[in-house]
Order: C-alpha cells, then sequence, then structure tokens
C-alpha cells in the first residue's frame, strides 16, 4: 500500500525484531507456538497493505540446544568458534521452521 506525500511516493514499511528471549521457551527450546502466532500477525500486517521486514536474532541460543553443548563452556571459549558454531547450526535450524511455519 502507498500514500502520497506532497507529491512523493512513500511506502508503509515495518521493522520487526525478535530476539531469543521471545522465541525461545524456558527451557531453551524453540518456541513453535510463539512463532506460529507472530507468524498470524505478520500476514495481518501484511494483509493491512503493510511492508514487513522480520529481524530474528535467536541463531545461537538454538544451536547451543541442537549441539547440547554447554553455553557455559561455549560463552568462555577463548576463539569464540564455539559461538560460532553454534550460531550457523542454529541459524540453518531457525530458518528451516520459520520455513515451515510461514508456508
Amino acid at each position: 500500500m502507498y500514500y502520497w506525500d506532497y507529491g512523493i511516493m512513500k511506502r508503509k514499511i515495518i521493522v520487526i525484531k525478535i530476539g531469543s528471549s521471545i522465541i525461545m521457551t524456558k527451557r531453551n527450546k524453540l518456541d513453535e507456538f510463539r512463532i506460529a502466532h507472530i507468524a498470524d500477525q505478520f500476514i495481518a500486517l501484511q494483509n493491512a497493505g503493510f511492508n514487513i521486514v522480520l529481524v530474528i536474532s535467536g541463531a545461537v541460543a538454538c544451536g547451543v540446544n541442537i549441539m547440547t553443548y554447554s553455553s557455559d563452556r561455549m560463552y568462555l571459549s577463548s576463539d569464540g568458534l564455539m559461538r560460532q558454531v553454534a550460531a550457523g547450526v542454529g541459524q540453518v535450524y531457525l530458518i528451516s521452521t520459520l520455513l515451515r511455519i510461514f508456508e
């Protein structure tokens, strides 16, 4: 949806940032129910004419859960390599979950 402001066409864009505290349960599992609820709200905003940008930062938290690696050991790692590995693993899992829910 577009609107005109002094002859300049502008788009309605909403940027939504969701962190790991929103998408993870208290037991450090990905909260698919909450993500599905967010997806419903996302679709409602799109249907209302908004362009939505969704930013999710929870890859490390998801990866730690999948790798069953102690988060204390990971964050104490001097080179941060395990954190990078957890982010990579978590990103794949998070994106595949989001694709399944948003379909």
